[in-house]
């Protein structure tokens, strides 16, 4: 195993190296990752809320251009190195930038000109806050740059269906991962025989992906069941099919 140098915002610790000889790193950095938000943010005269500010996440680098008068300190592209030779940093040099998030007011000639930002949200004076819907959930959303309220609601929509999606792969890999864990045994019992076991194998495993499916397609039936009944139902039909398929063909062995 070798080792190489690298910039890393966290600590690593030369004692987990195969051969931390000659290879030690500090115990603690001088300069810690630190994030300030302001406490008033507005926007025009409007005043956002701390769920609005959170949601400013476009980030872009701040160019520098002076740095101290201290000479372990150089200054490149923006970024502060503190280091004896920049372009050869040793292990325990420190590099600092500074990042910024929503900008408003005049024209700075280091940042630019003043984001446009579009919000959907409640006022109440001068306050811009969460807005409760009639089911209950929180709405304000902020998005940086210039959008008509259907783009804001349609990109809204395409992020909730994207983690929708993600969240029901995660909960069928769930299910199988479990099933393959409580099936695993049939296969252990098999190993001794090469041509059986991979029979098994195979078959167990077309077992539980499509046993798996099922019961997340089930568990996704039985959400959409109280808001859309026949789109609910369609899909618990679908869960099913697996079922009454195993279960014909069993009846049809027996008549034969």
């Amino acid at each position: 195993m070798f080792t190489a140098k690298e910039w890393r915002s966290n600590m690593v610790s030369s004692g987990s190296f195969n051969n931390p000889s000659g290879h030690h790193n500090p115990n603690s950095m001088l300069v810690q990752s630190q994030m300030s938000i302001a406490e008033n943010v507005q926007v025009g005269n409007f005043y956002l809320s701390q769920g609005l500010v959170s949601s400013i996440a476009d980030f872009k680098k701040l160019q520098s251009v002076s740095a101290p008068s201290d000479s372990k300190i150089h200054l490149i592209d923006g970024v502060f190195y503190h280091s004896k030779n920049a372009m050869t940093p040793e292990v325990g040099d420190l590099k600092v930038s500074f990042d910024y998030a929503g900008v408003s007011g005049k024209v700075s000639a280091n940042i630019g000109p003043p984001e446009y930002v579009s919000i959907i949200a409640k006022q109440q004076g001068l306050q811009l806050t969460s807005y409760e819907t009639d089911a209950g959930d929180h709405l304000e959303i902020l998005n940086i740059g210039q959008f008509t309220p259907q783009e804001i609601f349609d990109r809204q929509h395409s992020m909730n269906h994207v983690m929708t999606m993600g969240l029901r792969l995660l909960g069928w890999f769930l299910v199988f991962i479990g099933l393959s864990s409580m099936t695993s045994l049939i296969y252990t019992l098999v190993d001794w025989f090469p041509i059986v076991r991979e029979l098994v194998s195979i078959g167990i495993t077309l077992l539980n992906i499509s046993v798996s499916i099922s019961l997340s397609l089930t568990v996704i039936a039985l959400a959409w069941i109280r808001y859309r009944p026949v789109f609910g139902v369609t899909i618990l039909g679908m869960a099913l099919i697996p079922f009454v398929l195993s279960r014909k063909r069993a009846q049809s062995m027996k008549r034969h």
